[in-house]
């Protein structure tokens, strides 16, 4: 069971969907609920009862994996990858609503937006902000977000499980929903640590280097300016 105050029905949500529209290895939902709890950013404390995944954590073993075993762990996360992005949703955001939250929002989080329009409008924000202090290129164009799939926005050897098969399974959905397909390749680049899983994932799956470009230039926005 997960359980906690950053634990939404958002994650549940997301994942009963993985299950209807995937076949990605993730945890199976058994039950999920809501108990109010006016000491936590919000509001509430959350629990999802699921399948426990038995294996190793992918981050404490990638290094002691053979290249070729590193290799084909790659290709089944691009795969995955390939298959979330086959799965395009009309509008952007967790499944059911709630608070955008991931890598390109801020530490407290971003909207709910009303739609795809006020989605992109925040983002251009972010992108004036960090032009007007000169902390990113002015030659950087506008975002224009047309097409939204399936997202982890968290693939990290930390929330991968390595089985006793060799198949890996993908866990902790908090960040996950429908966003633009550059945002898992975008949070890929941005990991610090593990830049040899990075980079071997990345070499497998669908780049968008103008819009990868776009989410590291408003890193500015996104921290210092959270608030603005």
């Amino acid at each position: 069971m997960k359980g906690g105050g950053t634990v939404l029905p958002c994650e549940a949500k997301t994942l009963n969907l993985v299950a209807s529209r995937t076949g990605i290895r993730a945890p199976r939902v058994h039950r999920s609920f809501q108990v109010e709890d006016d000491t936590q950013y919000f509001g509430t404390k959350g629990y999802i009862v699921m399948d426990f995944i038995p294996g190793q954590p992918l981050d404490k073993c990638w290094a002691d994996l053979t290249s070729n075993n590193q290799r084909q762990i790659a290709i089944q996360i691009a795969e995955m990858i390939k298959e979330m992005q086959s799965v395009v949703i009309s509008q952007p955001g967790p499944p059911g609503g709630g608070p955008f939250r991931g890598r390109f929002f801020t530490d407290y989080s971003a909207g709910p937006f009303k739609d795809s329009a006020e989605f992109q409008g925040w983002f251009n924000h972010k992108l004036d902000i960090c032009k007007h202090v000169k902390q990113c290129p002015k030659d950087i164009p506008p975002f224009q977000f047309t097409t939204f799939v399936l997202t982890h926005q968290d693939i990290s050897p930390r929330n991968l499980i390595l089985d006793q098969n060799g198949e890996v399974w993908l866990v902790d959905w908090a960040f996950a929903g429908a966003y633009p397909p550059a945002f898992e390749s975008a949070a890929l680049l941005a990991q610090q640590f593990f830049t040899g899983f990075n980079e071997a994932v990345l070499s497998l799956i669908p780049r968008f280097p103008e819009e990868e470009r776009q989410l590291d230039s408003i890193a500015y926005g996104l921290t210092t300016a959270a608030l603005a």
